[in-house]
C-alpha cells in the first residue's frame, strides 16, 4: 500500500473498508521504524484519543475521529501500557483503601486499591475474594506490603484477613459510612417488622403511615421535609420501639461527626444502649460493631475512610454507564486506570515542548502562521467541536513531487490512523509541523 495512488486511503480516519488497515510508516533520523511502540507525531494522535475517551464514551470519540471504537480500545490499551511501564504505580503506598464494585450482572466484580495520598487508582482486578486480593499483595511484595501503615475498607472478611495476613503493620479501618449503613438496615428492619404486625392486627391505617414512613426515618435530620417531620412526631407519639431505632441510628450517626476523644466514649455507651434496647436487629448490630470496635475506632481516631475509594467507584460506575456496559473487565480496568489512575496524558497543547529530537523542526507557532507561507504551506485543522485535535501539516513541495505516501498516526496493525503527505518534503526546510517529525519515508530522503 505505500506505493498506492493519491485518494486511495480517504481522509484522516481512512474510509471504507480499509479503514485502520494502512501499514506502518519509517520514520527519519535517529528514531526508527513507527510501528506498535508510540513514537514520534503518532504519539500525540494517541495521547489525544487517550484524553478523549477519558471525558467521553468510546464511540463518541470513534464517531468523531472516524475510526471503528476497536481502534480506541486498543490505543487506550496501549496508552495505558506504555504509561505504566513509565511509573511505578506502587512506590510511596502508605495508606490504601479496598473495596469491591459490581461492573455487570450476575453479579459480576471488581476489586480496587485507591491510594489515599494521590488518590489514584492503582491497581484492579475481577473477583472478591481472598485469592483475588492476595494478587495485589503479590505484586506489591513483601517488603512494601510491610510498609503499609492504614487501609482502610468496608466490614468484608475477606479483606480483614487478607490484611491481616500480609500486612503486618497496616491499622485497618472500618469505614464509617459503612457502620451508619449498617444502622440503617437495622431500622429498616424494624420497621418492616411493625409494619407487618399492623397489618396482621387489624390496623391498616397504621400499616399504610408506617410503610410511606421509610424515607423520614432515612433521612437526616436536617433534611426533613415539613411532612416527613410530621410523620416523625406521629411515630414518637403512636410507635415507641421504632422511634428508639431511628433515636439509635441517629446517635451512631452523631458519633462519627466527634472527635475521638469525645467519639470514642460515646460509642462505648451507643453499644450498651443498644443491647438493652430489646430490639433483635440493633441488638446483632451490637455484637458486629463490638467485633469491628478497634477497627472503627482507629477510623475515628485518624480520620480516615473510604470515602475516596467510594468518589472512585461512582466514576467507575459512570464509565460503565457511558460505555454501556463491558462484556470484559479488561477494557473496564484500561479505562479506569487511564481516568483514574494518573495515567490519562494531558492535552498537547504545545507539542514543541513535548519532542527532543535535534533532527526535528519545532510545529509552527501562532506567529508563524501570522506571516503566512503562500502556497508552500497546507494545513489541516480538525476541528472536534472546540478545537480538541489540530495538527499542523507545514511543508516544503520540492520540484517533481510524486504521489502521496500514507504517514501513520498511531500504532500497527487494523489501529492505524493514516495521513498522506507527497513523497517530495523536505523536513529540513519550510515551517517546520508534522513534516519535521519523522513523517517521511525513506524514499523520500
Amino acid at each position: 500500500m505505500a506505493g498506492s495512488g493519491p485518494g486511495e486511503h480517504g481522509d484522516l480516519a481512512g474510509g471504507g473498508e480499509s479503514q485502520g488497515q494502512l501499514p506502518r510508516a519509517w520514520g527519519g533520523g535517529d528514531c526508527g521504524p513507527l510501528g506498535p511502540a508510540r513514537r514520534q507525531v503518532h504519539h500525540l494522535i494517541e495521547d489525544q484519543v487517550a484524553w478523549l475517551v477519558a471525558r467521553s464514551a468510546q464511540s463518541t470519540v470513534a464517531a468523531l475521529l472516524r475510526i471503528s471504537w476497536r481502534s480506541v480500545a486498543a490505543i487506550v490499551t496501549r496508552v495505558v501500557g506504555s504509561q505504566e511501564r513509565g511509573r511505578d504505580l506502587f512506590a510511596n503506598l502508605q495508606r490504601i483503601g479496598i473495596d469491591e464494585i459490581s461492573y455487570r450482572k450476575g453479579p459480576r466484580y471488581l476489586t480496587v486499591v485507591f491510594d489515599h495520598d494521590t488518590g489514584h487508582l492503582v491497581w484492579a482486578e475481577p473477583g472478591r475474594d481472598r485469592a483475588t486480593l492476595a494478587k495485589f499483595f503479590d505484586a506489591l511484595g513483601d517488603e512494601r506490603c510491610r510498609r503499609i501503615r492504614r487501609v482502610s475498607r468496608d466490614g468484608a472478611s475477606w479483606i480483614v484477613s487478607v490484611v491481616d495476613e500480609r500486612c503486618p503493620n497496616a491499622i485497618q479501618c472500618t469505614d464509617p459510612f459503612h457502620v451508619v449503613r449498617w444502622a440503617t438496615a437495622a431500622l429498616d428492619e424494624v420497621r418492616r417488622q411493625v409494619w407487618n404486625a399492623a397489618r396482621k392486627g387489624g390496623q391498616p391505617g397504621l400499616a399504610h403511615a408506617l410503610k410511606g414512613a421509610r424515607w423520614a426515618l432515612w433521612h437526616n435530620p436536617e433534611n426533613l421535609t415539613e411532612r416527613q417531620q410530621a410523620t416523625l412526631v406521629e411515630i414518637e407519639r403512636t410507635n415507641q420501639p421504632l422511634f428508639r431505632a431511628y433515636l439509635l441510628k441517629e446517635e451512631l450517626r452523631y458519633v462519627f461527626q466527634l472527635s475521638a476523644r469525645r467519639g470514642l466514649p460515646r460509642l462505648a455507651r451507643w453499644i450498651q444502649w443498644a443491647r438493652r434496647s430489646r430490639l433483635a436487629p440493633f441488638v446483632k448490630l451490637a455484637r458486629t460493631i463490638t467485633e469491628y470496635r478497634a477497627s472503627i475506632a482507629a477510623a475515628l481516631r485518624y480520620g480516615l475512610s473510604n470515602a475516596r475509594v467510594e468518589s472512585g467507584n461512582q466514576k467507575i460506575r459512570l464509565i460503565i454507564r457511558r460505555s454501556f456496559g463491558f462484556h470484559y473487565p479488561a477494557a473496564l480496568i484500561a479505562l479506569a486506570k487511564l481516568s483514574l489512575g494518573g495515567l490519562c496524558p494531558p492535552r498537547p497543547r504545545d507539542p514543541r515542548k513535548r519532542h527532543k529530537c535535534p533532527n526535528c523542526l519545532p510545529l509552527p507557532g501562532p506567529a508563524s502562521r501570522a506571516r503566512g507561507a503562500g502556497d508552500d504551506t497546507r494545513t489541516r485543522d480538525i476541528d472536534l467541536g472546540r478545537k480538541v485535535l489540530i495538527f499542523e501539516l507545514g511543508f516544503r513541495l520540492r520540484a517533481g513531487g510524486g504521489h502521496p505516501v500514507p504517514i501513520l498516526a498511531a500504532g500497527g496493525g487494523s489501529d492505524h490512523l493514516p495521513l498522506e503527505l507527497p513523497v517530495g518534503i523536505d523536513h529540513r526546510h519550510g515551517d517546520g509541523g508534522i513534516s519535521g517529525r519523522h513523517l517521511l519515508g525513506p524514499q523520500a530522503g
